[in-house]
């Protein structure tokens, strides 16, 4: 296949082709080749016998022949060897001055960008700036506002009037543990009263009732009465009914007049009351500005 490639190419073909083959190669294939020349011109049948006079003098004719081929062979292979060299420098100038202009665009490239690498991010952050800036500000500040309104809404929460009403006996465990909880919280205005009577009721604007009756199902007159006071109150507190320590189910008439007031909620542990205190003042009034 090589062979043939050969002879059907172009003479810049084979003079390429014959540069990458290496030059002793070349030597030792000439060499061969003139030797054989010289044995075929020497015993070929058209060649008389009359022409070699003697065996001194065919041997000194095939020694010139020897002589002046192997002087072109050696020239060809000189040839060859200088083609190559000059074919080699001629590829690493080309190689070298690719070099250079890679590096020099590479360079120039390199300039543009940061250019406009700088030039964009500063367009960036002026952009930013001109669109993003302002709804930046408007959401700090509206977040702000409403941190602010959290604040003064559980500043007024401590402030609200909140009256507690609970059986005589159980005011002091009520103001050992949750009071002194609720105070520690922040509340100020506190009333613990042991009548649904009292008048911290017409001002309060929370009402707690400490729910301990003995016996399921026995009626709680204290907290219907209380309930009934609430239903005719102008601003109708809302109520807290606390059922924490051996408080049993809020049934019968209790249940029916519970249900009667809208406004009520239950809680079971103390935790739950402070919970349920917070939540509810925060839910039912509005914060002042």
């Amino acid at each position: 296949m090589e062979k043939n490639h050969i002879a059907t190419s172009t003479l810049e073909e084979r003079v390429l082709y014959f540069h990458s083959i290496p030059s002793d190669v070349v030597t030792t294939i000439l060499e061969k080749i003139i030797i054989t020349m010289v044995l075929l011109v020497s015993f070929s049948p058209g060649v008389s016998l009359a022409q070699t006079e003697t065996p001194t003098d065919s041997s000194s004719l095939l020694e010139q022949e020897y002589s002046i081929l192997k002087e072109q062979t050696q020239s060809f292979v000189e040839f060859i060897k200088d083609e190559r060299e000059a074919l080699r420098e001629q590829q690493a100038a080309v190689f070298t001055h690719v070099e250079w202009f890679i590096a020099i665009a590479a360079l120039v490239i390199c300039a543009v960008l940061g250019f406009f690498g700088w030039k964009t991010l500063g367009n960036i952050d002026k952009s930013v700036q001109k669109h993003l800036g302002p709804s930046i500000a408007n959401a700090v500040k509206e977040q702000s506002e409403n941190i602010k309104q959290q604040i003064e809404r559980e500043l007024q929460s401590l402030e609200r009037k909140i009256t507690v009403i609970a059986d005589h006996d159980d005011i002091p465990t009520f103001k050992s543990r949750e009071l002194s909880i609720m105070e520690r919280r922040g509340f100020k205005n506190i009333v613990v009263s042991d009548s649904p009577e009292d008048k911290s009721i017409e001002q309060a604007e929370l009402v707690v009732y400490w729910y301990r009756s003995d016996k399921e199902g026995m009626a709680d007159d204290v907290f219907r009465a209380l309930v009934n006071r609430l239903s005719s109150h102008p601003n109708q507190p809302p109520l807290i009914v606390y059922t924490f320590d051996k408080a049993p189910r809020i049934v019968g008439d209790d249940k029916v007049a519970l249900d009667s007031y809208v406004f009520h909620f239950i809680a079971n542990m103390p935790l739950t009351l402070i919970n349920s205190i917070f939540s509810t003042l925060n839910a039912f009034y509005p914060t002042h500005k």
